[in-house]
């Protein structure tokens, strides 16, 4: 339901726009916060990463929504040393075939993984 969501919203408002539109990015949030209860701890600091840049560059750092989604990175820090001790924590989620080249360029600009969906 939430990628769905984000390709509505991209489908709608192109690529440069969605990044600076708050329903958009509460779904980015929203979409981590499901990674996050289904264990999915590279998906989960992903979708924060990338919620937590475009929040900052629209709200600004001291934000709510940006001090939250700080928090929740600095949470998933700390389980992830405690659990994934001796593991490469330099994984990287897959990189999405589909998505259009500009797409993957602003994200990789931006230093936002690209997902698998």
């Amino acid at each position: 339901m939430y990628c769905q969501a984000l390709e509505g919203y991209e489908k709608a408002l192109g690529l440069e726009l969605v990044s600076s539109y708050l329903p958009a990015l509460y779904t980015i949030f929203a979409f981590g916060d499901l990674f996050s209860q289904t264990d999915r701890k590279d998906m989960t600091k992903a979708m924060y990463i990338r919620a937590l840049s475009e929040y900052t560059t629209v709200q600004g750092p001291s934000s709510k929504w940006s001090r939250q989604t700080k928090d929740r990175l600095q949470a998933l820090r700390v389980v992830s040393t405690e659990t994934n001790i001796g593991q490469n924590e330099n994984t990287m989620p897959e990189v999405v075939n589909s998505r259009s080249l500009k797409e993957k360029i602003l994200l990789k600009s931006k230093g936002i993984p690209l997902l698998k969906w």
